[in-house]
């Protein structure tokens, strides 16, 4: 080692990073150059940080070296080097600055350009700064150079007056930067929208305080403004320019000056934003007319609009104009022919009544517009519309329009003959389970309604030959999953098939072994040193990176060491991988995931002894599905006399209920207490109930989900919910001055003080699915916050989700206005997708609630959900309509979102239409005066589907709750409309829906 080594050593070794910078000061390139590799070797020998405990106080310590040997690195290294520096190690701000300037490297404007690329790149913006300022970088021509500004001028204020006192201590900003961030958007947490109305500053204060003192010109803020808006940014990011711009109060002839940006921003896409500039369009036409043909023609995307309120605001602007321009009433008309192509019906209406009231003799230009809108109509629109054109064409003066395709896909009317053959067709089970024999009733005796199926899960197959998952069978083919699973975390069966296969295959262990596996091993350390904590209650995918790390490295993860005691209760232990400690709270272990954890980390501690075995709990079909005949192979197969208790208790929960008859007369006789479980949960009789009751409770629930089990109550009493006793469930809302929400009740009640060890507190996983928070701190709801957590809760019970279900409805009650991020929620819904999940009551009451969420995506797959479920019978007028007639009240649902769903769903089909027309008669059924404000909305949507179907409000306590709305609104206009509505027999179309329904019902029809 050489003498300026051990000096840099020395250095090294006191962890002076003051020192360190002293030692590199002034240094020459060669000698900087001669220390490049010492520098790196130092810091991989620094102290890997840690996390210290005292008392009840944990602290995140980073050794001194680490930093020091990062200033080391950063004084000697190339880029490449510097790039690997991590938060731990890398110097700050003040640091890296000296280096730069001291140095000079040839590298200083890359380094800058990765500053911002850097994904908090706000948070180097003022060391970008400084380096310019300095004449050590060029200024980089870098859209988040100028977004950084808006968050990394201060890095985080504390006054309005700061960011106008930074901007003018800095007063080359001026000139250029302030200027460029009307050409960015933002996004995340920097944006001038977010930092503005979250930290406390107002960059708005600041940049109309320089144009008020003249330090900036104020028409060119008013012309950036229009800049910006035409950009079409983002709703939310959007807003702020338009804000500023009002608060830069034009004149009005300056808004005159401007009028031609105005009308252009009419184009825009950003919706908020055309109705922002709408409002001035008409406050400028009034001052200073627009040319007639100019505003017509920018008025035309307005009139395309999906918001009702601008589109109606628009026809009454297009009125004033023709009033003054009469030679324009052709060019508005065929104008306003775009506001036909409206969802909603109302516009529609508003539309054709312009339209008919503003044209003497239509020109053959407008009469072939309008013809193309004729499919687009609503049904309360198309027969005016009809008529309209029957009347300006001779010869169809006797035929209505006809609408090719809706004639090309309208179903065959239905006769009572021919579904009443149905009976003596098909089996009487499958009438009855798919409610075909209540369908055929009804057509019989004029009754719209459409009723969900009967069944419950347990009767019908599960198993699809489609579904069924193939074993891994060798080593690459292992290593390919594990590897992909890791990268794609949602594929929860597959990495069911790794962890199977893990077990399988881990005493295989050829020469090359660790050469094969070795990406695989430094790709899960990585995982798992970011975000996936094995054995943690977190999902499948965590807890398969640590059965691979097991496999791999034959060391076992999880928590070590005593719990943490807090306030009374556990709180958490740790976690060690690669030197990196990790909290492991208890909390987590409080929820159904924990029973994968415990029965993966059993599967690892055989994996690290290089024990082979065949869990019993794999599943042999997507959705944690086990075939029966199956399990009763491995069950006979299995030489364990004692087999991990978690993996027994999942294997029954999971199976499926095809073919169990039979596989309970292949199944070896055996006087063992698990194996006997087993015989019972396959539905023998005359079994003994022995001792332990995690077995047996798991059996009662695997053997008959929806009903309770006697003989196992008597053995074991109170265990709660879902244990010997089947669950029932009490909802209803709560609310206060903030916000409504649902609450869910099972019965009997979770025990108070279960009997759950710390080392395993899923004892009873079916009783878990019940048990409420109990920390603050738990990570996620109770099926976690991931897309695997999510997706491997759903197959822990697959065969009886209700309770999964229930939870799912609180959780989708609790964020339904988005205030809070969780996209994880999306996957709740997933399992509904199956045609063998029934939709009971809580599923019903899930789905009903997230037909009303504000996220889009919940919606959208909400809706996807209901439209598959009307098809295959699972959702029909019964359990949609009793589940929004108890939801309607109370204040959590907005109507107007319920409305927009399910118009959505009613537009598949006449079947779905009749179903949700039907519902909503349900639905409307209370006291008027107690639904949201907005349920003007559900009786618009009525009103369309009503005469869509050409029928009419059949139901007494509808029609009751109609003629008591008071009032003269829209509600009151909308109830008069409906009670008009003659009623009769079922039409055409009613009945041929109800023939639908009974042809899409039943995946298989067994015949007699």
């Amino acid at each position: 080692m050489t003498t300026i080594e051990q000096a840099l050593n020395a250095v090294f070794q006191s962890g002076d990073k003051s020192a360190m910078l002293k030692f590199f000061q002034g240094m020459e390139k060669a000698d900087r150059a001669s220390l490049r590799a010492k520098s790196r070797a130092l810091l991989k020998t620094a102290p890997t940080a840690y996390v210290q405990t005292n008392g009840n106080e944990s602290h995140f310590v980073i050794p001194p070296e680490l930093p020091a040997g990062g200033l080391a690195v950063f004084s000697t290294g190339t880029l490449s080097d510097v790039s690997k520096l991590n938060w731990k190690s890398l110097p700050n701000d003040d640091e890296q600055f000296q280096v730069i300037a001291d140095r000079q490297p040839d590298w200083t404007q890359r380094w800058v350009v990765k500053l911002l690329d850097d994904r908090r790149y706000w948070r180097n913006w003022k060391l970008v700064r400084r380096l310019i300022r300095a004449g050590l970088c060029e200024k980089p021509d870098h859209p988040h150079y100028y977004l950084g500004m808006i968050s990394g001028l201060d890095g985080g204020f504390r006054s309005e007056s700061t960011v106008e006192s930074k901007l003018l201590e800095d007063s080359d900003l001026l000139d250029d930067e302030i200027w460029r961030l009307f050409e960015y958007e933002g996004g995340g947490d920097n944006s001038l929208a977010n930092v503005d109305r979250f930290s406390g500053t107002s960059w708005k204060a600041a940049l109309l305080s320089l144009a008020n003192r003249g330090r900036i010109s104020r028409e060119r803020l008013i012309s950036c403004t229009f800049d910006a808006l035409q950009r079409d940014f983002n709703h939310y990011r959007a807003k702020w320019f338009s804000s500023f711009h009002d608060e830069l109060q034009l004149t009005q002839d300056e808004r005159v000056q401007f009028a031609p940006r105005y009308l252009r921003l009419l184009a825009c896409s950003t919706q908020p934003i055309v109705a922002w500039a709408f409002k001035h369009v008409q406050k400028i036409d009034k001052a200073s007319p627009y040319a007639a043909a100019d505003l017509i023609a920018a008025l035309i995307p307005v009139l395309q609009s999906r918001q009702k309120g601008i589109v109606k605001n628009a026809l009454k602007l297009v009125s004033s104009v023709i009033t003054r321009n009469p030679e324009q009433t052709t060019a508005a008309c065929l104008a306003a022919v775009e506001a036909l192509a409206h969802e909603a019906a109302d516009v529609q209406e508003a539309a054709w009544k312009w339209i008919e009231t503003n044209v003497d003799e239509p020109q053959p230009e407008l009469r072939t517009k309008v013809k193309g809108y004729v499919d687009l109509l609503a049904s309360s629109v198309q027969p005016s519309v009809q008529q309209w054109l029957a009347g300006e064409e001779a010869d169809h003066a006797s035929t209505p329009l006809a609408n090719p395709a809706a004639e090309e896909s309208a179903p065959a009317v239905a006769t009572i003959a021919s579904v009443t053959g149905i009976r003596e067709q098909y089996d009487p089970q499958w009438l009855r389970l798919y409610s075909i024999d209540s369908l055929i009733e009804n057509i019989a005796s004029g009754n719209p309604n459409v009723p969900a199926t009967r069944f419950d899960g347990t009767e019908i197959a599960r198993l699809r030959p489609e579904d069924q998952l193939e074993p891994v069978t060798d080593l690459d083919e292992l290593i390919d999953l594990c590897s992909s699973v890791l990268e794609d975390r949602g594929q929860v069966d597959e990495a069911e098939m790794a962890i199977d296969g893990i077990a399988r295959l881990c005493d295989q262990r050829p020469a090359d072994f660790a050469q094969r596996v070795a990406p695989l091993a430094k790709r899960t350390v990585q995982l798992i040193k970011r975000d996936l904590f094995p054995f943690w209650g977190r999902g499948t995918v965590s807890d398969l990176a640590g059965c691979i790390y097991a496999w791999v490295e034959g060391q076992l993860l999880g928590p070590q060491g005593e719990y943490e005691i807090r306030d009374g209760q556990p709180y958490c232990r740790v976690v060690k991988v690669d030197g990196l400690q990790g909290p492991f709270r208890y909390c987590n272990r409080n929820k159904p995931l924990a029973v994968l954890s415990d029965r993966c980390q059993q599967i690892a501690m055989r994996v690290t002894t290089g024990t082979a075995s065949t869990p019993l709990s794999t599943p042999t079909h997507r959705g944690g599905w086990i075939d029966p005949m199956v399990l009763v192979d491995r069950v006979n197969a299995c030489s364990d006399d004692s087999p991990d208790e978690t993996d027994v208790v999942m294997a029954m929960l999971r199976l499926a209920p095809d073919r169990r008859a039979e596989a309970l007369t292949q199944l070896k006789p055996n006087k063992q207490i698990w194996r006997q479980a087993i015989r019972y949960a396959l539905g023998a009789q005359g079994v003994t109930i022995e001792t332990n009751e995690r077995l047996w409770v798991a059996a009662a629930r695997a053997r008959s989900p929806w009903k309770s089990d006697a003989a196992v109550a008597a053995a074991f009493p109170e265990q709660g919910p879902d244990a010997a006793t089947a669950a029932t469930y009490r909802w209803g809302h709560q609310s206060n001055e903030y916000r409504a929400w649902l609450s869910v009740a099972s019965e009997p009640a979770c025990p108070k003080s279960p009997s759950r060890s710390l080392s395993n507190l899923s004892e009873h996983p079916t009783v878990s699915f019940h048990l409420p928070h109990i920390i603050a701190w738990e990570v996620g709801h109770f099926a976690g916050n991931t897309t695997d957590s999510v997706r491997a809760a759903a197959t822990l019970w697959p065969i009886a989700r209700e309770s999964f279900f229930a939870r799912a409805a609180e959780a989708f009650a609790a964020n339904l206005d988005w205030h809070e991020a969780r996209w994880y929620n999306n996957y709740l819904l997933e399992p509904m997708l199956d045609p063998g999940t029934p939709l009971l009551e809580m599923a019903t009451l899930c789905l009903t609630i997230a037909l009303a969420a504000k996220e889009p995506g919940e919606q959208r797959l909400a809706t996807d959900v209901a439209t598959v479920a009307i098809e295959d019978g699972r959702l029909g007028t019964d359990n949609l309509g009793t589940a929004m007639r108890a939801l309607l009240p109370g204040g959590m649902i907005k109507a107007a979102r319920w409305a927009k769903s399910l118009a959505e769903v009613a537009s598949v089909s006449d079947l779905h239409a009749l179903v949700v027309q039907t519902a909503l008669q349900t639905c409307l059924q209370g006291d008027p005066t107690n639904y949201p404000r907005d349920f003007a909305k559900l009786l618009a949507l009525l009103r369309q589907l009503t005469l869509q179907l050409e029928t009419s409000v059949g139901e007494t306590g509808c029609r009751s709750a109609l003629s008591a709305i008071s009032g003269t609104g829209q509600a009151r206009k909308l109830a008069n409309q409906l009670l008009a509505i003659e009623s009769g027999a079922a039409s055409d179309k009613v009945v041929a829906a109800q023939h639908q329904a009974i042809n899409c019902r039943g995946v298989t029809r067994p015949r007699r």
